[in-house]
């Protein structure tokens, strides 16, 4: 793999950078870092474009949050809409 690896004072591994086609192709392989704390800089044509850092803490599971979270994802399609397209078609060209 490619990569620039960083190192902090401690001398632990904190960020890794790999291009745009070589996350394609390693994308398991990114997660499990990930999982495992650390940070992934994905980038197109040498210049930063994504990171893929660990979300914090567990995600809650109770019947309380998953309501919420389901409210939040209502409140935030309301006025939007796909302009014409299928999820089918959308699903179909990659794009989802």
């Amino acid at each position: 793999m490619t990569a620039i690896l960083i190192r902090g004072l401690t001398g632990r591994l904190f960020m890794k950078t790999v291009a745009m086609h070589e996350a394609c192709a390693r994308f398991s392989e990114l997660i499990e870092m990930v999982r495992e704390g650390e940070e992934v800089t994905i980038t197109r044509h040498g210049v930063p474009a994504a990171k893929i850092v660990p979300i914090e803490g567990p995600v809650p599971r109770d019947k309380k949050s998953v309501q919420k979270a389901i409210e939040e994802m209502r409140k935030f399609g309301k006025g939007r809409s796909l302009r014409g397209l299928s999820i089918k078609k959308m699903i179909e060209e990659g794009r989802m």
